[in-house]
């Protein structure tokens, strides 16, 4: 069973974004959403103003060994609690040293999920917050969305958020 052991959280060094593909599983990611609870967890529950979308993806990511940190350190500090932030640090962070790349459409991050590779759908919203989820093992609905796992304006382990404007981004 898996446990946080950091109170704050630990520089990119002591723990490091990556794992090797061979050690990737889609049991894995659907082991880690239930060990999360997100429906249940007092830690993803909507605030007054605001959902905790990021702090999920974030521990998410960071139990598959691919972390989209909260609060990571670089040339100039980042506070990814809101998503267009996370979003920003992953186009110009992310991408560049972390390995993480756009996939070409939602059956490609559905296809990824489904072979155990961290996979997240993110979506930039101009005037609001944004909003980032978790591509999980599944089937992609009628309409071609990728099956997910959310905190938002309704937290769920398995379901849609359907955003025709959303981007999805993969680690190898």
């Amino acid at each position: 069973m898996w446990s946080f052991v950091y109170a704050i959280e630990p520089s990119m060094d002591e723990n490091p974004p990556w794992t090797p593909p061979d050690a990737r599983h889609p049991k894995a990611i659907l082991d880690i959403v239930r060990f999360l609870d997100v429906e249940n967890t007092a830690r993803y529950a909507k605030r007054a103003g605001w959902t905790c979308c990021t702090i999920f993806v974030s521990d998410a990511t960071r139990l598959l060994f691919a972390e989209i940190p909260l609060d990571p350190v670089g040339p100039r500090k980042w506070y990814n609690r809101g998503a267009n932030q996370m979003i920003s640090w992953m186009q110009q962070v992310g991408f560049v040293r972390h390995d993480w790349r756009l996939c070409q459409d939602a059956a490609e991050a559905q296809a990824r999920a489904n072979h155990g590779f961290p996979t997240v759908v993110i979506a930039r919203e101009e005037g609001s917050p944004g909003h980032v989820a978790l591509v999980i093992p599944g089937q992609q609905n009628a309409r071609g969305f990728p099956h997910v796992a959310q905190a938002g304006l309704v937290n769920f382990s398995a379901g849609y958020w359907e955003n025709p404007a959303a981007q999805y981004i993969t680690h190898p």
